[in-house]
């Protein structure tokens, strides 16, 4: 049970703890056999991909991804133009300006994941 601590937030623990007692040997299996989201995986992604929705695609936010792709392609084409000294005024804005959606986002996937591993839990305990 406790390899299951970190798809959740510590404040859900407590729930979970005392849903898995009243479980089943069978329910107690088919929740270790789920394939929860890993949150450290979103953090990877977010950090690798983030300005690619990597990380939003893979908690399942498609409309947020594509939102988000919309957004941060074109910061992302004007910052190489700013690179290349097309528009050097804007190359340290844009830099700052990119980083903190990503790093923000980041955030917000991480808490996003765990929220929806809880769901996912709470349905598949509250079918049975």
């Amino acid at each position: 049970m406790f390899q299951l601590i970190k798809y959740f937030h510590l404040n859900d623990w407590a729930v979970i703890q005392n849903k898995f007692t009243d479980l089943s040997d069978k329910q107690k299996k088919l929740l270790l056999i789920q394939n929860f989201k890993n949150p450290e995986l979103v953090i990877i992604f977010g950090l690798m991909g983030g300005a690619f929705a990597l990380d939003r695609f893979y908690i399942g936010d498609i409309f947020i991804g594509i939102l988000k792709l919309i957004i941060l392609i074109p910061l992302i084409i004007l910052y190489l133009l700013a690179v290349f000294s097309i528009l050097e005024d804007i190359y340290l804005a844009l830099i700052l300006i990119v980083w903190i959606i990503c790093l923000f986002d980041i955030f917000l996937c991480y808490k996003k994941c765990k929220t929806k591993n809880f769901e996912v839990f709470y349905n598949i305990v509250s079918k049975m």
